[in-house]
C-alpha cells in the first residue's frame, strides 16, 4: 500500500474519483469494499489518511477507528459525511476527529487540495501564502479597537466583492461572525467574561493581538481572522455546529458565530496553536449555491515552527 496513500471506504458514485483528483500525484486513493479490509489493511501500514463514512463504524472493539487510533494515535481522519446535520457534528465530537467532507460537492480538486493539506500536513502554515502563487497581493490589517471594523471591512469588500462569486451580504456576516468570536472569546478577563465589548470604541490593549487577512483571484477568494491567544479547541467547534444544526441551541445567546462561518462559506479551514494562536479562515467561491461545506480543524503542537 506504501506511506503515500489515503484509504477510503464510500458507497456514493463517483467519490472516489473525485477525491483521488484533490489528494495530489504524491497519493493514491486506495478504495476498501468494507470495514474488514480498511482494518487489514491499516495492519499493514499507516496510510497517510482514512476517509470513512459513519454507516461502516461500529462501536465495538474492531471498530475501524478505534482499530486506527491504537495503531495511529496522530492519523487524520475524515468523516465522509453531510456537514449540514447534527448528527455529522454530534459523531465528530464523539470520536474526537477533525474533519468533515460531503460525499458530493462540487468544490474544485484545487480547493479540496488546500483542504487535503491542512488536514494532514505537520504543520499547517498560517496566513494565505500557500492559497495563490507567489507574489499574489496579500491584504493584512491588524485590529486595534472594535472601531475599526467599518474601514477594515470597506477595504476588504472593494478587493473582494468586485470578483463575481463574492456576494456583500455573505462577506459582511463571515466578516462580522468571526471577528466577533475573536473579540469576545479569544481575550478574558480573570474572572473569565469577555474583556471587551464587541460595539465599543476602546483600543484593545497592546498585547492582544487581532489580525484580519484577505485575497482573492477569478476562481476563489479567503478571508482569514487569527487571535494570539489560542483558546479554541475542536470540541468547541463541533459543540456549537452541532447546537445549531440540530435546533438545540436555537435560543442560544452565543455561538452561532463559528455556525454562520459555516454556512455562508464554500470551506472552512481552523488552525489552532493552544496558547499562541487560532485561525479562521473561510473560502468563497464561483458557484456559491448553499451546499455542504468541508471543514477541518487542526490542533498544532505549540512549539512546532510556525509557517507563515
Amino acid at each position: 500500500m506504501g506511506a503515500a496513500s489515503v484509504l477510503t471506504r464510500c458507497s456514493v458514485p463517483g467519490f472516489h474519483t473525485w477525491a483521488s483528483q484533490w489528494v495530489g500525484d504524491a497519493c493514491r486513493v486506495v478504495v476498501c469494499e468494507s470495514g474488514e479490509e480498511v482494518r487489514t489493511r491499516l495492519c499493514r501500514e499507516r496510510p497517510q489518511a482514512l476517509l470513512i463514512d459513519p454507516l461502516d463504524i461500529e462501536p465495538s472493539e474492531d471498530d475501524v477507528l478505534r482499530v486506527a487510533h491504537q495503531l495511529y494515535p496522530d492519523l487524520p481522519v475524515a468523516l465522509i459525511a453531510p456537514s449540514n446535520s447534527g448528527d455529522c457534528f454530534a459523531f465528530l465530537r464523539m470520536y474526537g476527529l477533525g474533519a468533515v467532507v460531503p460525499p458530493r460537492s462540487n468544490r474544485p480538486p484545487r480547493q479540496m487540495r488546500f483542504f487535503f493539506d491542512h488536514m494532514t500536513a505537520p504543520t499547517p502554515a498560517s496566513g494565505l501564502g500557500d492559497y495563490f502563487p507567489p507574489g499574489h497581493p496579500i491584504a493584512r490589517r491588524r485590529i486595534t479597537s472594535p472601531g475599526m471594523r467599518g474601514e477594515v471591512f470597506a477595504a476588504m469588500a472593494s478587493d473582494l466583492t468586485a470578483r463575481g462569486h463574492v456576494d456583500n451580504h455573505d462577506l459582511r456576516l463571515v466578516f462580522e461572525e468571526a471577528l466577533n468570536n475573536a473579540v469576545f472569546h479569544a481575550f478574558r478577563t480573570e474572572k473569565n467574561a469577555p474583556k471587551y465589548a464587541g460595539n465599543g470604541y476602546e483600543a484593545f490593549d497592546e498585547e492582544d493581538v487581532i489580525e484580519v487577512t484577505w485575497a482573492g483571484d477569478n476562481e476563489m477568494s479567503v478571508l482569514a481572522i487569527s487571535d494570539n491567544r489560542g483558546f479554541l479547541a475542536p470540541s468547541i467547534v463541533w459543540d456549537r455546529l452541532f447546537r445549531q444544526t440540530s435546533l438545540t441551541g436555537l435560543l442560544d445567546t452565543s455561538g452561532r458565530g463559528l455556525y454562520l462561518v459555516h454556512l455562508l462559506s464554500r470551506m472552512l479551514l481552523v488552525t489552532i496553536r493552544p496558547g499562541q494562536r487560532t485561525e479562521v479562515s473561510a473560502f468563497f467561491g464561483a458557484g456559491s449555491e448553499r451546499e455542504e461545506s468541508p471543514i477541518s480543524v487542526r490542533v498544532v503542537p505549540p512549539f512546532a515552527p510556525e509557517e507563515v
